[in-house]
């Protein structure tokens, strides 16, 4: 009989295990301020194909939140992640990279 119990393996990390971690900061392209003090981010990625390995555009769309109201349509902006402030805003506008002429 055994009197002392082990951890079991799912409670520690594998040797050699994969740590995930979420992305710091996030650029993309304002497409939409319809809603007060949050745009809407289009960002592209370009994830390589499992078996082909061709890369092929992927883009997300997500909501931020503006607290300035200083990003306008085609702004090319940097997002960092916040406390949720919504059910679907999860980012928060930190710069705006380049301004779009109008």
């Amino acid at each position: 009989m055994q009197s002392a119990a082990r951890p079991t393996t799912a409670l520690r990390p594998s040797r050699g295990a994969l740590c995930v971690r979420a992305a710091q900061s996030l650029t993309g392209k304002v497409v939409s301020t319809a809603t007060p003090k949050t745009v809407v981010v289009e960002v592209d990625r370009f994830p390589p194909h499992p078996l082909y390995a061709k890369r092929s555009r992927k883009t997300t769309r997500y909501q931020a939140h503006d607290e300035t109201a200083m990003a306008g349509l085609g702004d090319i902006v940097m997002l960092s992640p916040c406390p949720p402030k919504s059910k679907t805003n999860r980012f928060y506008v930190a710069e705006i990279v380049k301004k779009e002429l109008n």
